[in-house]
């Protein structure tokens, strides 16, 4: 009787026990998902305790490619429940590709070639009084469209605003801005959309002041930029997209010519 008792009280102690370590689970649990419920509202999804595992998939990229609406997946034991608008910012935002960082890569290479060129050989700059080191070739960013924006009323005005939208929808692009130490003296937009052949020089433009240190030589500086641009693409010519007839004289100075089919093109090679 006596052994039975005490394994009476030792069965009743134990089931205490349990009870008060599931009741400290289950706090320290609500604990967390509080925790990283604030957190969760803060990237607009919530997080919810399920049973049951979800269906496995390999990776969360998998089920954000299946549109899942909560995405699933082992072995974490909770559902991400997404609003519908994180949902949609989620599932449907543009995934970076290879090539858009080959791109990338191409476009700062061919900048820093392009200064390594006039460093090579700076006197025939020299001679017109022009420092090559003081030249730099940057991306179009929102220092360049600020300066451009204070050109006045002799400039072209082209949609330079509108560059990151077209960057963003054109992998291949290139967009670059020319400056003598802190002067914006030029600004470029090429593109060779889905062209094996050539390059397209969609916008072109120079600081109208007379005055600026790099007048009378933008378009050949933008163009070694772009030449070397176009090598790395495989690319044979450089063309001048719809080209501004006053402008034309001036690009032929600089080697461009009409083909049989009136493009205004120049020879990589050549540029």
């Amino acid at each position: 009787m006596a052994a039975q008792c005490l394994q009476l009280a030792w069965v009743a102690r134990w089931t205490k026990e349990k009870e008060v370590l599931g009741r400290i689970s289950r706090s320290s649990a609500i604990a967390d998902l509080r925790r990283e419920g604030v957190q969760s509202r803060i990237m607009g999804f919530s997080i919810i305790p399920t049973t049951t595992l979800p269906p496995a998939h390999t990776s969360l990229r998998l089920c954000l490619q299946q549109r899942q609406n909560p995405p699933a997946c082992t072995p974490c034991p909770r559902v991400l429940l997404f609003s519908a608008t994180a949902h949609h910012r989620i599932c449907h935002m543009k995934r970076p590709r290879i090539s858009d960082f080959k791109h990338q890569m191409f476009r700062s290479t061919a900048m820093q070639l392009a200064k390594e060129f006039l460093v090579d050989d700076p006197r025939a700059l020299a001679e017109k009084g022009i420092d090559v080191e003081r030249i730099r070739y940057e991306p179009i960013a929102q220092e360049a469209l600020e300066q451009c924006y204070l050109w006045g009323s002799e400039a072209q005005l082209y949609p330079w605003e509108d560059i990151p939208g077209w960057k963003n929808r054109d992998g291949k692009a290139f967009d670059l801005s020319l400056w003598y130490d802190r002067e914006l003296c030029g600004l470029c937009f090429a593109t060779p959309k889905s062209s094996t052949l050539s390059i397209k020089v969609v916008l072109l433009e120079g600081k109208p002041d007379v005055t600026h240190p790099l007048k009378g030589e933008v378009a050949g500086l933008v163009l070694i930029a772009i030449s070397r641009y176009a090598r790395m693409l495989k690319l044979s010519e450089i063309e001048i997209f719809e080209p501004d007839p006053g402008a034309v004289q001036w690009y032929q100075y600089l080697g461009f010519d009409f083909d049989d089919q009136r493009r205004l093109v120049i020879a990589v090679n050549e540029a």
